[in-house]
């Protein structure tokens, strides 16, 4: 593993935990090595770009990507991404003693079994595993998403720019 110091690793957990994303996707090509991958992506707008590039450096893994602006009321973003089997694995060495305190917990230890899993020769990994763990964090994403913040009805808004 990278040498971080502690209050890196400390920051970078808690910031992970409100904007990290722990992937596993299924490719739609049979590639010989795996037809699933596991990713990790942090994306913030362009203008907070440096944050990204001081994670970069430090750890000295992932790629750094600029994305295009969607439509007309957003803003472009920059996301630090890690695909890499061999980096998803130092990662998951990073988050181990670097624990995540929130939600994003969930999905870590779904997505480092399913990182343990591709670590593994390819005639040794465990398709149906694999699947498992593809299912298991679209289906917490699901349950999360459902759960989001309902507010009630309000009848009258008003809003004020006063504030102490």
């Amino acid at each position: 593993m990278n040498k971080i110091d502690d209050a890196f690793g400390y920051w970078f957990s808690g910031f992970t935990d409100g904007e990290g994303y722990f992937g596993i996707q299924k490719t739609n090509r049979n590639y010989p090595r795996s037809k699933y991958r596991c990713r990790f992506a942090i994306g913030l707008r362009n203008d907070d770009k440096q944050v990204l590039l001081k994670i970069h450096n430090i750890l000295k893994m992932g790629s750094i990507w600029d994305g295009p602006v969607y439509n007309y009321d957003s803003n472009a973003q920059t996301q630090f991404i890690i695909t890499s089997v061999r980096e998803c694995a130092e990662l998951v060495k990073i988050f181990e003693k670097y624990q995540l305190q929130a939600k994003k917990q969930r999905d870590f230890k779904i997505w480092k079994g399913a990182v343990a899993e591709l670590q593994k020769p390819v005639d040794e990994r465990n398709a149906d595993l694999l699947e498992y763990y593809f299912l298991k964090i679209k289906q917490v994403r699901q349950y999360e998403n459902q759960e989001q913040i309902v507010l009630p009805k309000i009848r009258k808004l008003q809003l004020t720019i006063e504030f102490e």
